[in-house]
């Protein structure tokens, strides 16, 4: 299928991280607040509640994407706090 709309596979799976949100966070998406793949893939990593707090911090441009990863990377290795 990938080959037919021009995406690779890896893109495609990116895509379908948004199917792993938050149907409140999904709204972003919806109603573009949100558009970038990258934030969709990282937010599906967390939990629901964090997933919405992430997203509306997004949406506000309170943090961008490159701190979200830097959060998921931090979470990874367990931070304090994390």
């Amino acid at each position: 299928m990938a080959d037919r709309i021009g995406l690779s596979p890896h893109m495609l799976r990116q895509f379908s991280a948004v199917r792993r949100l938050a149907p409140s966070v999904r709204g972003f998406f919806s109603d573009r607040r949100l558009d970038s793949v990258d934030a969709a893939v990282h937010l599906a990593m967390l939990s629901e509640t964090e997933q919405q707090k992430m997203a509306a911090a997004l949406a506000t441009r309170d943090i961008d994407t490159k701190d979200l990863r830097g959060a998921i990377r931090l979470r990874r290795v367990g931070a304090p706090g994390s």
